[in-house]
């Protein structure tokens, strides 16, 4: 109930006071970034991922005990390490690392979106709707890197790239997927133009016909780095459902449209035609290589942006007026029936056989103040991270 209640509060916010000027309305923009906030700070075991870290949190080096141990050499990245040990400094309880984690990734996208988008409150309900339980229960590490890559974005567009570099690294010491960061500068360049229809069929045809070639590719060029090679060998190993074949699709289909739209809005989109050629790119190998979503996660609200500012945009302008209404309402339509695709999954296997749905990660929501365990979530959890393991 908890999860429609904010979705209605966003709609009507959306819906009011995207036509309010920015000052008058930033009382409401504060109010929606502290909603979330506690969401996510007062949630008892709700999600997926974020079970597992809650349940190592204990486990984990106190400052004190990250003076002895070579933070450079461990499972995971060195400032995952440093802001767990921040938070057990002042409290053992995981619900202290729930509200800084929840404050640092959402300050940071509802500062990009508020910069960057032309209608911040549609943007925050995109973001909701779309990728706020999977950024924030799912993904707690990597969101942390995708926060500091989206604050080196600006530095990015001016071409500033010692301080775009020294956030990629900075990201980098959070997941040791940022490292593909480092490389987004040279795709910027050379896909700085919107991808024409001859591009789009010959990358069609690489996902069907050669993801072999994309794997043995990307791990000899990650080989020098062990943590990263090993992952990489992981996620492309994932199976490859019939949803997430689905979803995928259904998630490609909206960046096409929108590619489509920008390609008669060139000079304004300048800066987002690159962030959508890449997005669309990642998304679609992610079709047959489950892993590479992981990459397209740190673009995610780039394409967000980009979405709203096209058609802000196309309003403007009097010859593509017409496509406000016929392009934005499938765009929509598609993103959230891949939703659907994403959280209706089939996870009795996990539940023992018995009947348990992935959106159960998620719901019911339970608080600190009503510590219910819910046994298809356990179930769910410990039966995957048990199989994960057995590999």
């Amino acid at each position: 109930m908890i999860y429609f209640l904010i979705l209605i509060y966003f709609l009507f916010v959306a819906f009011v006071f995207d036509r309010v000027d920015k000052k008058k309305s930033n009382i409401i923009y504060f109010s929606q970034f502290v909603t979330l906030v506690l969401l996510l700070t007062f949630r008892f075991r709700v999600g997926g991922d974020s079970l597992f870290y809650e349940d190592s949190y204990r486990y984990l080096y106190t400052f004190q005990e990250l003076k002895k141990v070579d933070i450079f050499n461990q499972l995971y990245q060195p400032l995952w390490y440093v802001i767990n040990a921040f938070t057990k400094s002042i409290s053992k309880e995981f619900i202290l690392f729930q509200f800084v984690h929840g404050l640092i990734v959402n300050s940071v996208i509802f500062y990009v979106i508020n910069r960057f988008c032309e209608k911040r409150f549609i943007g925050l309900l995109l973001y909701y709707v779309l990728f706020f339980i999977y950024f924030n229960t799912e993904i707690l590490r990597e969101s942390l890197a995708i926060a500091i890559f989206l604050i080196s974005f600006p530095y990015l567009t001016k071409k500033k790239y010692i301080h775009y570099f020294v956030l990629c690294f900075i990201a980098f010491m959070f997941h040791a997927f940022a490292l593909f960061t480092f490389f987004v500068p040279l795709f910027f360049f050379l896909l700085r133009k919107p991808l024409n229809v001859s591009a789009i069929v010959i990358l069609f045809i690489v996902v069907i016909f050669l993801p072999g070639l994309l794997i043995d590719t990307l791990t000899k060029i990650f080989s020098f780095n062990e943590f990263v090679e090993k992952q990489l060998k992981f996620y492309t190993k994932l199976e490859i459902n019939v949803n997430g074949i689905v979803k995928g699709l259904f998630d490609i289909i909206p960046i096409l449209i929108l590619m489509f739209l920008q390609r008669r809005l060139r000079e304004e989109q300048k800066y987002f035609i690159p962030a959508v050629n890449i997005y669309f790119i990642l998304v679609l190998f992610s079709i047959s290589l489950a892993g590479v979503a992981r990459l397209s996660n740190y673009f995610a609200i780039l394409f967000i942006i980009s979405y709203i500012n096209t058609f802000v945009l196309i309003s403007r302008n009097n010859s593509l007026r017409k496509y406000r209404l016929t392009h934005a309402i499938p765009i929509v339509c598609f993103l959230l029936i891949g939703q659907y695709f994403y959280f209706a999954r089939d996870a009795s296997k996990y539940n023992y056989g018995n009947e348990a749905y992935f959106y159960h990660r998620y719901y019911p929501y339970n608080t600190i103040f009503d510590p219910v365990i819910e046994i298809k979530r356990e179930n769910i959890y410990r039966k995957f991270m048990k199989d994960e393991a057995e590999k």
